[in-house]
């Protein structure tokens, strides 16, 4: 019996060193699996899956967005005569896709704001170019200041009609006046009575181009 007793008091530390041990894994479970809720809730809301529904991706081009719309502000309300603003949307989208990027436009006119696509031709032309603008200043400032003096713009002239196209024109001899210089691309007959300067691509039917500089009335090749 007492080899028995030895044998079954062994066998009875052995259960209570395993119990410690177990205990111990399990604090230490514990902590880890505390750390790791703390890790994927960090996650989600980097990812967007938050209220808000925006990532930290979207939140940092949020916060650039809304500084080149402060600086296209400047812009839109001088070309539109004080009428436009732009604004951020601010509602929560259906998604993380479509929330924190979407941009409205103020319209004093109507005393409401609305979508920037419900914008015409001309005016979807101006808030481009201010919005080529606004962000060409931010540029700047987060370069330390060197400065962009000339913008080349392709935004489909023809598409215009006759009002947007003169409402176009307008921005741009507008831009400028001010001091900076606004490069166009296009094929539009307006354009090209409109504008002194000028370099022209001309095809030569044999698979070559040339291109020669022009200016009110003379022109050199």
């Amino acid at each position: 019996y007492q080899q028995q007793y030895y044998a079954k008091e062994n066998q009875l530390m052995q259960q209570r060193d395993l119990v410690t041990k177990i205990k111990s894994l399990q604090e230490q479970s514990k902590d880890k699996l505390t750390d790791l809720s703390q890790i994927i809730q960090l996650y989600q809301t980097m990812n967007g899956d938050n209220p808000q529904k925006i990532s930290l991706e979207r939140y940092v081009l949020q916060w650039y967005l809304a500084e080149v719309l402060k600086n296209a502000n400047q812009q839109l309300k001088q070309l539109t005569k004080g009428r436009y603003q732009f604004e951020l949307k601010q509602e929560t989208g259906r998604s993380k896709g479509n929330t924190g990027l979407e941009i409205n436009v103020y319209d004093d006119n109507a005393g409401a704001t609305r979508s920037s696509h419900t914008l015409s031709g001309g005016e979807s032309f101006i808030a481009a170019l201010s919005l080529a603008l606004g962000l060409a200043e931010v540029i700047q400032n987060q370069a330390g200041g060197v400065a962009i003096e000339a913008l080349f713009i392709d935004e489909g002239f023809g598409s215009l009609d006759e009002e947007a196209l003169e409402m176009a024109m307008e921005a741009l001899e507008g831009i400028e006046s001010a001091g900076r210089m606004i490069g166009i691309i296009s094929h539009v007959r307006e354009l090209k009575e409109r504008i002194p300067q000028q370099i022209v691509v001309e095809t030569s039917g044999t698979g070559r181009s040339s291109i020669r500089y022009q200016l009110e009335g003379w022109s050199e090749a």
